[in-house]
């Protein structure tokens, strides 16, 4: 250990800001695209259907929304739906592009991959199951395998050529992701079972492989997020290379050249700026900082003389 006199704080003593903020977040996003169709059915019936409170604020899910308060209406839209679209149909529209640029400008600002740990629906699922599957995996000593990180990358394009050679948005139609916003916000439960596979897989095949090398939707936020100007950076000074970080974040080989000391920050574009390996780090050497990813942060960090007792 390069630091080995940082004194350890206990996880349990932790406030652990990061995950529940988070976790507050993901909740507000779930209810966001849910308080539509519960007051839709409400005043529909009991006020009649002139009644303004039946105007929509948010319409659509995941994959496309709009946002409408009298005279104003922001369109959205998910940039891998809309290339698929784009694929499939052989065509561009402008309406469509913007509103997935929009989007995508957003996450570029936050960080990419921060959908994947905020606001992705799935992703909210595979958290609120990880313990579950935690403790089975521990109960029957099962053990997961990792797979190819780049391999999402091989999926994002398969998809936009499988739709453009089928006319059809391929993975859309198939999305565990856009399963659970169909659900929330339609009640559409038949994609579901999607959902119960990719939970199944990550117990018995690989932790959060779904989202770390799978998931066509995150590998394109990872390509946006690539330079952004949130990173997670670490102090050299007081990390001692316990690597208590990495065993909570959903893709801890991306703490490997920080903790190594060849970069000063998290630069990956994998990151999904979740904060767990700020909150569970013992020695406060991680934090949230606004610096492009690339900026200074590749320089390999000198490593101090070790300190021989004597």
């Amino acid at each position: 250990m390069a630091v080995p006199n940082v004194p350890h704080r206990n996880r349990d003593t932790l406030p652990h800001t990061w995950t529940k903020v988070r976790r507050l977040v993901q909740l507000a996003c779930l209810a966001l695209f849910a308080v539509y169709p519960a007051t839709h059915a409400w005043t529909a019936h009991s006020r009649g259907a002139d009644n303004p409170v039946r105007e929509r604020l948010i319409q659509g899910h995941f994959a496309a929304s709009g946002f409408h308060l009298g005279p104003l209406s922001l369109n959205l839209a998910d940039p891998m739906a809309v290339l698929e679209v784009f694929a499939a149909s052989h065509q561009v529209t402008v309406k469509l592009l913007v509103a997935a640029l929009i989007v995508a400008a957003f996450y570029w600002l936050l960080g990419g991959r921060a959908f994947c740990g905020w606001v992705c629906p799935l992703g909210t699922v595979l958290d609120v199951a990880e313990p579950v599957n935690r403790r089975i995996r521990k109960r029957f000593n099962l053990r997961t395998r990792e797979l190819d990180p780049s391999l999402k990358y091989r999926l994002l394009l398969l998809s936009l050529v499988v739709s453009a050679a089928t006319g059809l948005t391929c993975f859309e139609l198939i999305s565990p992701i856009f399963a659970v916003s169909r659900a929330v916000a339609f009640g559409v439960t038949s994609g579901l079972f999607v959902v119960a596979l990719v939970v199944a897989f990550e117990l018995l095949v690989s932790r959060r492989g779904w989202c770390e090398s799978l998931c066509p939707v995150g590998a394109l936020y990872g390509l946006i997020g690539k330079v952004s100007p949130v990173r997670v950076e670490i102090d050299h000074a007081v990390c001692d290379e316990c690597k208590v970080c990495a065993r909570y974040c959903i893709t801890p080989r991306i703490l490997d050249p920080p903790i190594d000391r060849e970069t000063t920050a998290v630069i990956s574009g994998d990151c999904t700026l979740c904060g767990a390996c700020i909150d569970d780090c013992p020695t406060g050497a991680l934090t949230m900082k606004l610096a492009f990813r690339t900026s200074g942060a590749g320089r390999p960090i000198p490593r101090p003389n070790a300190v021989t007792p004597t």
